[in-house]
């Protein structure tokens, strides 16, 4: 039993270090001086971009819309890029139009693959347009974003999320730099093995408008404070002393 212990207090301290030699070294290591931030409303993007300030010569928030998006998310969006006075690109996911009936019946699922890729051309529609060398891409996806942690009976397992794994990031990089040719485009993922409390931690530092962003999963006047995005958000800003009001959640 002693021994166990020790191995996950070594593996515990394996990890803490990888953590913070991504925030020191991977980040800052990057040749572009332009970078984009695909934002949401949430707090992990909307820390993204507040920390891409610090790091980036020039940042531009990238939005997207589509179907099904929650109207909250969107207010949310314009008053963090209004108080992070960045400029920014909306996006709107494409239409399928019947050729027959000239009607828009099918409605493509939203996809994070689909989302890489769209900034990626448009990273490189900016390199070629302003003629600089190399442009990234921020992702704000976190730990429980792939490695989603789960009850069962009196134990816990985690439910590995592909679509939102470092490992489909690695491989959109790679079709990136293909497509892309001789344009230096890349995606970063510095939180991709943090998790809530940590990135709420960066946010504090930063100075980030936590209280003004969305989590919770329902188009509610007040959080529901029951889903998954809401109690892991009340336990970060709970750790750090962020108090708000029930309708700024």
């Amino acid at each position: 039993m002693f021994k166990i212990s020790v191995c996950l207090d070594i593996a515990r301290l394996l990890v803490a270090r990888i953590r913070r030699k991504i925030m020191r070294d991977v980040i800052p290591r990057t040749k572009a001086n332009v970078c984009f931030v695909l934002v949401s409303g949430g707090v992990d993007s909307t820390v993204a971009l507040y920390l891409a300030q610090k790091i980036y010569k020039k940042v531009y928030a990238v939005e997207l819309e589509y179907e099904n998006r929650l109207p909250v998310e969107k207010d949310r969006v314009s008053n963090i890029l209004s108080v992070a006075n960045v400029e920014s690109f909306y996006i709107e996911y494409p239409r399928v139009i019947d050729r027959t009936t000239l009607e828009n019946k099918h409605h493509l699922h939203e996809s994070n693959t689909f989302y890489y890729l769209t900034a990626a051309n448009l990273a490189q529609s900016y390199i070629r347009t302003n003629k600089i060398a190399a442009v990234d891409i921020w992702a704000g996806q976190i730990r429980s974003d792939w490695l989603i942690s789960k009850s069962f009976l009196k134990g816990n397992f985690f439910q590995y999320v592909p679509e939102a794994s470092p490992s489909i990031y690695k491989l959109l990089n790679k079709i990136i730099r293909t497509d892309a040719s001789k344009q230096d485009v890349r995606i970063v993922t510095p939180f991709i093995y943090l998790n809530k409390d940590e990135i709420v931690e960066i946010g504090v530092q930063v100075n980030a408008p936590l209280k003004d962003t969305w989590s919770c999963s329902y188009d509610n006047n007040v959080p529901c404070s029951e889903c998954q995005q809401c109690l892991e958000r009340n336990q970060a800003f709970k750790k750090f002393n962020i108090n708000e009001k029930s309708d700024n959640i």
